[in-house]
This record gives structure tokens, C-alpha cells and sequence, in this order.
């Protein structure tokens, strides 16, 4: 088959990408009746969990429909399948269940692990299969484990890197946005920032890694199917058009490079090597050993020659002949020694390379050398590449901050900075930094503009000039991601170990005397439920509305409602006593109704059935419970002010929701709680479990200040479950306390000592 444009390997994505939010795709040199090799790669979605094929079949059938030849590749499934009276090519790498990258020990469940990088490496999926277009749609599991996102955004680097590294040079890679989803403790919110995790790593690249939307083509949740993770019949269909036209557009040459993007490459190295190859017999990687910003480099290593190197292919469509650019480069050597670095062209042009060196420099050893090069014109010739090499030397080197970007021709006037504060970014003097600021300083350095109303705003790098440095550096700040809500204030890391040894199974009787309480019935409406329902909330001992108090939710058992850990446990009492006397904070206690079901109000009393609708306590809390407590009560919000912590099925809802909410929840309690977070059996059902026992952890930053599990020795009910839980945490690194009660049944006898403990010693850490 016809080889796909070279210019396809990798250079910096279009700014433009950023300001409209609409999918850059330069000018391809192949044509819709050139067969290529298409590959779907990803997770339960790809594969077509709850529908045969998923969006493949819709897609297959499009593309047929549109007269684009192609060929289906990948490990799994066949040439041929059909599906809903659909005959379609099955190939693909889609594995039902599977993160980015392999985060726990490798489940029993999943002999080959279940992590997309790790299978693919071990079938050798990309090379046996050559794309040329790879659509890759990874993430769900990832945030229905609630992955932290910087950790997201490495692992989707190495899954990337892997896949350019071993597809063709002149090959795509689509990564998709993922569908929103609600099961899990799925959100718009958290959905919206993985998603725009997914487009900075691709525009992190360039031509040969985009930014598709898939999320965008959907109706939300109307295009999800039951089980409120999976897209449905109709959403599939959406997606397989989606990629259908993206397909016809990249091949179709439909939509032209933007004349106005002046940024054609940076890169920091700090997310990986990024497109960056070896030159000769070098060999080039990123390390941590030197940087000239940041914390890692290029390194240029086992050069036998002075012109082998490093070396990165621009694209001749974004970059043609004629085009004014502006370089520049820091390098750094070890030698002991000056060494004397050239900043170069290669050009083919008619058949025979052509080298133009524009810039050099001596580097002294030790220190970061600049080299700048301003206003060269790119030669005639096709695939222009950029290349690093020595005069004479074949030291090894290292390579950080490359950049690269249009300019207008014309000579650069310096500015002077305004006298007093100006905020960096802030171009039209509105106090604000956003997309206007960078337009402005766009305008400004391709000629559309001939000054600056806040010139000293758009100097980032305060060197007095406006540069195009200038603008990459804005556009680095405007592309940071908005940052998850990292716990606030200072807290004791070592907390839980020093309470431990106050844990106590004897309560004090002093802490059960009888009290007067206040308590208020409030009633919401639930999202998921799509009803109102009802909680009780407790007012602390003198109870100011001035003042603001941490909160803690409580839960019930299996059958219970709002009404049922008010009274018989003592939780009201030693709240009460345990305040009065300086041994508790202060605080509002809600009460819960955790039954969640949108098709039934009250439980049926067929536990198997009723388990769903504890589970959807986790999204109905977030969603709408703190919402409505945190508009009509004076609490305080933030992980470090809010507690859960329940009895039974409301003990194993609490480290459910514990571990889903992590972020809006900082001290947890369970006592005696039930069993089927994880796949199990007990006397009374088979278990199918809402996570994995691998997934049974809270990762940094969103440790827990607190976590405080009770099992009584004499609970025939749930039996070891407790232990249980408190054991994985323990193997997965979350740090937990276990309170074993002598006696404890599956009552008041386990859940009163839990409650005391937990009580004294919430929202001190």
C-alpha cells in the first residue's frame, strides 16, 4: 500500500487547538482510495461491552459507505464478523476491564495482567499489526478507580511512546476522549478533567498524535447505556461515524493547516522523548542525570561521529519552504573541555540530502549553552529535518528546552516593562490571564498587530524582548489543567499512628450518660434516585449558625433508613459527652438514607437485588447529599472537614464511598461492615463485587487522616470480612487501624466502640 505523508512525525500541535477547541488535522498527502491499516485500541469500549463490536461494526459500515479502503488489524477478533445484520472486519486490540497501564499486582481473574501497555508489549501488537491509524479510546477504569491524574498523564506518555515507537514512522495516532459515565462515582467533573488530560498529552506531540473528541459526539448520558458506564446501541453508533469522519477528513485533505498557529515545535523532554530520534549511531533517551529547566533532559549518547546526533522531522506541510523561523536550543557536555555544537537543516531535494548548518555555538563543560538562531528561512526540499550535532567531537551530550516557531521576518524591538506589578500573561491589561492574552501576543508575532497594550505582560521570560519563547511560555500556562482539589492545610502524617495505641474496646460509661439532643429531618431530592429523600441531621451542643463545623455522615445497616443509628447506638451520647468535655470537635452529624434505587423507594427485602442500590449511595453523597448540607448548614468543606462512617452494609458504603470520594472525604469508619466491595461468597449470596481486591487502596495524595475499621470476635454475620478489609489496605500501602472487639456481635456491641473511637479522634490530624 502507499506509504502515508512523512510529515506525520511528530511537531508541536496547533495553539489554535487550545483557543477553539476544534480538532487540528493538517493537509494529508494520501487519498481515500489508498488502503490503510486502521487499529481500535483500548479498554471494554473499544472491545463493545454491552453491544458485539461496540462502535467497530458502525465504523466499518461508514467507511465503507464513504469508499475508503482499509483493513481492520490487531490481535483479537477475526477478518469477519456479523452484528445486528452488520457484516464487519473484527480485528482490534479492545480489552474489557483494563487501565492504562498495569497499576496492582496481576489479578487472578486476568493471567496476562490488565493493564493495555503491558498486554500490548507482550503480544507485540503494533509491530505484527503496522498501523497506519490507531484509534485510542483508554481511561475508564482509571477513573472509576479515581487514579490521580498526573500519574494518568505518565502513563498515557508510555503507552503513546510505545505505540510510535513501533507503528510506522509516517503513521497517526487518534486518542480519543472517553464517554462520561456515573457508575463508580463517575462525574462530569471528573470525566471533563481526564479528558483534558487526554488532549494535553496528545498536543504534547504533534501531527503524529492527535486529539479526537469522542466524548463531544455523544448526548452525555442519554447515550449510555444501563449499566451507566458503557455507551449504548445509539452511542456506539455515534462513535463509529465520529471516527468514521475524522478518518475521511485526516485522508480527504479537507481541512487545511492553520496560517495563524506560529508555534511548530517544543519540547522540554519532561513527559518522555516526544517524537526525538537518534542520528547515526547515537542513541538518545530522556534522563533525570541533567536539565536546564525542569527535571529532565535528552540525553545524546555513544556518538561515534560528530554529525550523529539527534534529530526531529518537521513537517513540510506546516513548515514549507519560505517560512521564517525562529530556533532556539540549550545543550550541555561533561568533557572537561570547550566543544563547539551546530544547530542544522536536512533537506531532500531530488533525491540527495542537503545539510545547512544556521546556528552553532562553543558549550563550555558544565554549564548550558544557548544557541538561537532568528528569522532563517527553510529551504526548498521535502521532510525538513532538525538536527543537533559537534564540529569535531563525539561526546556524549545532553539536549532540553527546544523551540521552535514562525516568524514574520522582521526585526525584534525590545520592549521596556512598565513601571510597578504586571501580571505575567495579562497581554490586554484586564488583570486576567486567558485565550485573549494569547491571541493578542498570536497577533502580534505573525503582524497582525504592531503593538502590545501590556508589553511587559507578554515578556514571560523577562529578557526585555517578545519573542516567540514568549508565547509558548503563555501557552504552558494556559494549558495547565485545572488542578484536582489537593487537601488543604497542614495535617499530621503520622496521626494514625500515634492514636493507635488509644484505640479501646471498653467505653467509658461517662461517655454513654444520657444527653439532650437536637435533631432536624431535612429532605433533598437525589439525582440518581430521581426522588426526594430524607436524612436526619444532629446539631452539636451549643450549636452557633455563625460558626462553621466539620460534618460526619453516618450510615445504617441493611434494612434501615434516616431514622436508624439515632438511637441504640449511642453515637448521639458520646458525641455529645465527648464534646462537652474537650475530647471531640464539634460537628454536625448527618444521618443517612443510603437506598439509591431511581425504580424503588423502599428496599424489597431481596438482599441480592437491594446491594445496587446501596452502591449508588456513592454518587447520590457527592452529587446531592453535601451538596444540599453544605447550602443549609454552616459546615465546613474539604476533605479535612468531612468523616463517614456506618454500620454493616453502611460500614462497607463508607469505605466504598471512602475510597471513590477520596478527594471530598478524609476520615472514614467502618464497623463490622459488610462483605462484596470485592468479589466474594458468604452464607447468604454470591458477591459480585463493586472493585477488585487489587483496587482496595487510597493512594497519596488523598491518603486517609483516618481509617478505623471494628470486627467483633463473636459476629456470625459477616464473620472475618473486617479483617479482611483492613488486611488489603494494609498490602496495598493504605495505612488503617483495627479495632477488634472481645465479644463483638453484629450490633450495638461492635458499632458503640467503633463510634467512640472514631468520634474522639476526627478532625484533629
Amino acid at each position: 500500500m502507499k506509504k502515508l505523508a512523512s510529515f506525520l512525525t511528530a511537531s508541536v500541535t496547533a495553539l489554535s487547538a487550545l483557543l477553539t477547541s476544534a480538532l487540528f488535522i493538517p493537509v494529508p498527502e494520501v487519498s481515500a482510495a489508498d488502503q490503510v491499516n486502521i487499529m481500535p485500541i483500548g479498554d471494554s469500549i473499544t472491545y463493545g461491552l454491552g453491544e458485539d463490536g461496540g462502535y467497530r461494526k458502525y465504523l466499518d459500515n461508514a467507511l465503507h459507505e464513504k469508499g475508503i479502503a482499509f483493513d481492520m488489524v490487531g490481535p483479537e477478533g477475526r477478518n469477519s464478523a456479523t452484528a445486528k445484520n452488520m457484516q464487519y472486519d473484527d480485528n482490534h486490540a479492545g480489552y474489557s476491564g483494563y487501565t492504562i497501564k498495569q497499576q496492582y499486582p496481576v489479578p487472578s481473574w486476568s493471567p496476562d495482567g490488565n493493564g493495555l501497555l503491558e498486554v500490548l508489549q507482550k503480544k507485540d501488537a503494533i509491530k505484527n499489526a503496522q498501523p497506519d491509524i490507531v484509534l485510542l479510546i483508554i481511561g475508564t477504569n482509571d477513573m472509576t478507580a479515581n487514579r490521580n491524574l498526573n500519574d494518568c498523564e505518565q502513563d498515557l506518555h508510555s503507552l503513546v511512546d510505545y505505540i510510535l515507537e513501533n507503528m510506522p514512522q509516517d503513521g497517526v495516532i487518534f486518542m480519543g476522549s472517553i464517554p462520561e459515565f456515573t457508575e463508580y462515582g463517575g462525574n462530569p467533573t471528573r470525566v471533563g478533567n481526564y479528558n483534558s488530560t487526554v488532549q494535553k498529552v496528545a498536543e504534547s506531540y504533534g501531527d503524529n498524535v492527535r486529539f479526537a473528541d469522542v466524548h463531544g459526539c455523544l448526548n452525555g448520558m442519554n447515550d449510555i447505556g444501563n449499566d451507566n458506564l458503557h455507551p449504548n446501541g445509539g452511542g456506539y453508533e455515534k462513535m463509529g461515524k465520529f471516527w468514521a469522519d475524522v478518518i475521511e477528513d485526516y485522508l480527504g485533505n479537507q481541512t487545511p493547516v492553520d496560517p495563524d498557529n506560529p508555534e511548530i515545535l517544543h519540547s522540554d523532554f519532561e513527559n518522555g522523548i516526544s517524537g526525538w530520534k537518534a542520528r547515526g549511531n547515537a542513541s538518545v533517551d530522556v534522563t533525570s542525570d541533567a536539565a536546564a529547566e525542569g527535571s529532565q533532559s535528552a540525553s545524546v549518547t555513544g556518538r561515534k561521529n560528530d554529525w550523529s546526533g539527534i534529530a526531529y522531522t518537521l513537517s513540510s506541510k506546516v513548515c514549507p519552504a519560505g517560512t521564517n523561523i525562529d530556533a532556539q536550543v540549550r545543550v550541555m557536555q561533561k568533557t572537561g573541555s570547550t566543544v563547539h555544537f551546530k544547530l542544522s537543516m536536512q533537506y531532500e531535494q531530488d533525491g540527495q540530502a542537503v545539510y545547512d548548518t544556521f546556528a552553532e555555538g562553543d558549550a563550555e563543560s558544565g554549564e548550558w549553552l544557548t544557541i538561537t538562531a532568528m528569522n532563517y528561512t527553510v529551504q526548498q526540499g521535502t521532510s525538513p529535518i532538525l538536527y543537533i550535532e559537534t564540529k569535531t567531537d563525539t561526546c556524549d551530550f545532553y539536549l532540553d528546552e527546544v523551540l521552535v516557531m514562525k516568524s514574520d521576518g522582521s526585526t525584534i524591538t525590545p520592549v521596556t516593562p512598565p513601571a510597578g506589578n504586571t501580571k505575567k500573561g495579562d497581554v490586554d491589561g484586564d488583570n486576567m490571564v486567558n485565550k485573549t492574552d494569547a491571541q493578542l501576543l498570536i497577533d502580534y508575532l505573525t503582524g497582525k498587530a504592531s503593538s502590545l497594550r501590556v508589553a511587559g505582560g507578554a515578556d514571560m521570560d523577562d529578557d526585555t524582548l517578545i519573542t516567540v519563547k514568549d508565547l509558548s511560555l503563555l501557552k504552558a500556562l494556559l494549558m495547565q489543567p485545572a488542578q484536582q482539589d489537593e487537601p488543604q492545610g497542614t495535617h499530621d502524617t503520622q496521626y494514625m499512628s500515634k492514636i493507635a495505641n488509644q484505640l479501646t474496646a471498653t467505653v467509658p460509661q461517662s461517655a454513654l450518660a444520657k444527653t439532650n439532643n437536637t435533631v432536624e429531618h431535612i429532605t433533598y431530592f437525589s439525582k440518581k434516585a430521581n426522588r426526594n429523600k430524607g436524612a436526619n441531621v444532629w446539631l452539636p451542643p451549643g450549636y452557633d449558625k455563625s460558626k462553621k463545623y466539620p460534618v460526619f455522615y453516618a450510615n445504617h445497616g441493611y434494612g434501615g433508613d434516616e431514622g436508624s443509628m439515632v438511637n441504640g447506638n449511642g453515637i448521639l451520647e458520646i458525641a455529645t459527652n465527648l464534646i462537652n468535655s474537650g475530647d471531640a470537635e464539634p460537628m454536625i452529624i448527618v444521618f443517612t438514607n443510603q437506598y439509591t434505587d431511581p425504580n424503588h423507594e423502599k428496599q424489597t427485602g431481596n438482599g441480592q437485588a437491594d446491594v445496587p442500590g446501596y452502591d449508588n449511595f456513592v454518587e447520590d453523597l457527592p452529587d446531592s447529599l453535601m451538596p444540599y448540607i453544605e447550602a443549609n448548614y454552616p459546615v465546613k468543606t474539604g476533605r479535612e472537614n468531612t468523616a463517614i462512617a456506618g454500620f454493616s452494609m453502611g460500614g462497607r458504603e463508607s469505605l466504598y464511598c471512602g475510597m471513590k470520594c477520596c478527594d471530598k472525604i478524609g476520615y472514614i469508619g467502618a464497623a463490622a461492615p459488610a462483605p462484596g466491595i470485592f468479589p466474594t461468597k458468604d452464607q447468604f449470596m454470591d458477591h459480585p463485587g463493586v472493585m477488585s481486591k487489587d483496587d482496595m487502596r487510597i493512594d497519596p495524595p488523598y491518603s486517609p487522616y483516618v481509617l478505623m475499621i471494628a470486627g467483633g470476635t463473636n459476629d456470625g454475620m459477616v464473620n472475618d470480612f473486617p479483617k479482611q478489609y483492613s488486611d488489603l489496605f494494609t498490602q496495598h500501602g493504605t495505612e488503617n487501624l483495627f479495632l477488634s472487639v472481645p465479644g463483638g456481635g453484629h450490633d450495638s456491641s461492635t458499632v458503640t466502640p467503633l463510634m467512640y473511637n472514631f468520634i474522639r479522634v476526627i478532625f484533629k490530624a
